[in-house]
């Protein structure tokens, strides 16, 4: 083997180990708000529109977003997916948000404070008020979360819920 091959084999084979070690990316969609409750026990749940793989990272912010980043102003948090992949079609409760935060899969550490009038939870990927993509939000008007500038979701992609039930 001539001395030129081997590091062009290892860097073949280290960029086959990046790819094949690292979470597949999800997207825009990927997951849906189904309810927000705002009420007593602060909650929300979340429908997986695809495969969600074990270990991923989501964050949740009930921030406002300007287009440019989160303010500093609410709280943040953060779900591990757990141990096992989460089949499409599941759903995801987020309970006791506002207290000692649990969910019915994986663990989530921290907890969101939702208001009862208005306000809005953003599910990104990213680091904490940094996203580097948005997979969902739910409101509780159309002006709870801010403009929706940068972040590749739509108004009509939008759960909206009446005083936040």
């Amino acid at each position: 083997m001539k001395t030129f091959e081997i590091p062009f084999l290892i860097g073949a084979l280290v960029a086959l180990i990046i790819v094949f070690t690292l979470p597949p990316s999800l997207e825009t969609g990927d997951l849906r708000f189904v309810s927000m409750n705002g009420q007593l026990q602060d909650r929300f749940a979340l429908e997986m529109m695809t495969n969600i793989p074990a270990h991923t990272i989501i964050r949740f912010t009930d921030s406002e977003w300007n287009g440019n980043r989160f303010g500093l102003d609410e709280h943040d948090m953060a779900w591990n997916s757990g141990k096992q992949n989460i089949p499409a079609g599941i759903t995801v409760h987020f309970t006791q948000l506002n207290s000692q935060a649990k969910v019915s899969h994986g663990s989530v550490r921290n907890g969101l404070h939702i208001s009862q009038e208005s306000d809005a939870i953003f599910a990104y990927l990213g680091s904490s008020r940094m996203p580097t993509r948005f997979l969902a939000v739910v409101g509780t008007d159309e002006n709870a979360f801010g403009t929706l500038v940068n972040t590749g979701l739509q108004k009509n992609e939008i759960l909206l819920v009446t005083g936040s039930k």
